[in-house]
């Protein structure tokens, strides 16, 4: 089995908009990832400046990308993270909310250990993470 690895990404919501959704990524493209996102931003009252504002920060995915369903009636779909462009994806804000109390308070090194902890309940020394 290939190495799992780490890695994240930005996306910006655009010009207008003050926010980014940061992406935490942990797994194998080959294999099997669990994500975690969140967004990053601003609220502002009158939507042109950002001088007067609040800050947000808004846990919004804890979630995996298999290459096998994991539970009943789950259907395949299109997916940018998986090498072969198409899993089976689970995933809710909830479990966000929890690894986010952890990068709060411990930092980006307690999020990946929970991320992995997380990863390895759902794939470690399963077949489903054996297939390329």
């Amino acid at each position: 089995m290939a190495k799992n690895r780490r890695w994240h990404k930005v996306h910006s919501h655009g010009k207008d908009n003050y926010s980014v959704t940061l992406a935490y990524y942990y797994g194998n493209p080959k294999t099997s990832v669990v994500q975690f996102t969140f967004v990053l931003g601003a609220r502002n009252d009158n939507g042109i400046s950002i001088v007067n504002h609040d800050a947000m920060l808004v846990p919004c995915d804890l979630g995996y990308h298999s290459p096998v369903a994991i539970r009943d009636n789950h259907e395949e779909m299109s997916c940018n993270i998986l090498n072969k462009g198409k899993c089976f994806y689970d995933g809710g804000c909830f479990g966000a909310i929890d690894i986010m109390k952890v990068y709060l308070t411990e930092g980006e090194g307690g999020m990946w250990r929970e991320l992995e902890n997380y990863w390895n309940s759902l794939f470690n020394n399963s077949e489903k993470n054996e297939r390329e």
